[in-house]
């Protein structure tokens, strides 16, 4: 990483929890130049990142400063923490999953990552090649953590064509259609799954034999959890190209919850 973007970094993470409050006046360019023993020029190129990161406005023969009409952020809540370790046990149930990545013949609802397949992205591919070749060694370095807002929104664009949005929707009805009444659809931020919450106390566990006997792959509630919590969600994806077999593992799904809860409430 170019010396600057580290020294933005370290900055901008200071700003962002609120080390430096709104309005405050930051170090001098001098100053920071003979803190981290780099040049003026590099800590006025870090103070200009952060400027269009809009996390500091300079001020005419005055210095920088932190935006006066940035929000100060929220102090996390403290909370009693367990004095003993706690056992993380679900990390067989996380391989597990993984390795039935490599099964062509499984309708894959677990994975958390995009189809890569899709057509509509070969441009981007072809795109990062291109940038590979022209940048050399430089394409591999990281760029600053609020990441490149041109970049986000032109893959936000791709995803769309895609058809990620229109295929969360339509799992969104599936589920709705063919789960029984009670379920919850979660959507979660930047993600590509949808997030399913069951009456309590279903665990989904008790689909596993039917998962397995039909070839089917969920990624259970509770591997998400280091406490085993959530074992009454599960979380289904909606990246793959979406196939007639989609459809019919999504309602065989919910037809199991439904003879489940029959048969136990």
């Amino acid at each position: 990483m170019s010396r600057y973007l580290d020294l933005a970094n370290t900055l901008g993470s200071r700003i962002e929890r609120g080390l430096y409050g709104a309005g405050v006046r930051l170090p001098s360019v001098r100053t920071l130049s003979l803190e981290y023993g780099v040049s003026l020029t590099t800590v006025q190129q870090a103070y200009r990142w952060l400027e269009m990161a809009g996390l500091v406005e300079a001020r005419p023969r005055s210095g920088w400063y932190v935006p006066a009409a940035r929000p100060a952020p929220e102090l996390p809540k403290m909370g009693k923490p367990d004095l003993r370790p706690t056992d993380v046990s679900e990390w067989g149930q996380v391989q597990e999953l993984l390795d039935l990545e490599s099964e062509s013949g499984t309708i894959q609802l677990g994975r958390g990552m995009p189809d890569v397949e899709s057509p509509t992205l070969r441009p981007l591919q072809a795109a990062l090649a291109r940038e590979g070749r022209r940048a050399g060694v430089a394409s591999l370095h990281y760029n600053d953590m609020q990441g490149v807002a041109a970049l986000r929104e032109q893959l936000s664009r791709l995803a769309i064509e895609a058809g990620y949005q229109r295929q969360r929707d339509i799992m969104t009805e599936w589920v709705r259609r063919y789960f029984p009444e009670g379920t919850r659809i979660g959507h979660p931020q930047g993600g590509f799954t949808l997030w399913i919450e069951l009456p309590e106390p279903f665990d989904t566990h008790a689909l596993d034999p039917m998962l397995k006997e039909n070839g089917i792959a969920i990624a259970h509630g509770n591997i998400f959890s280091a406490t085993g919590k959530y074992r009454n969600c599960m979380r289904l994806s909606h990246a793959s190209v979406f196939t007639p077999r989609t459809e019919w593992a999504v309602r065989r799904i919910g037809e199991a919850v439904g003879e489940i809860l029959r048969f136990t409430c």
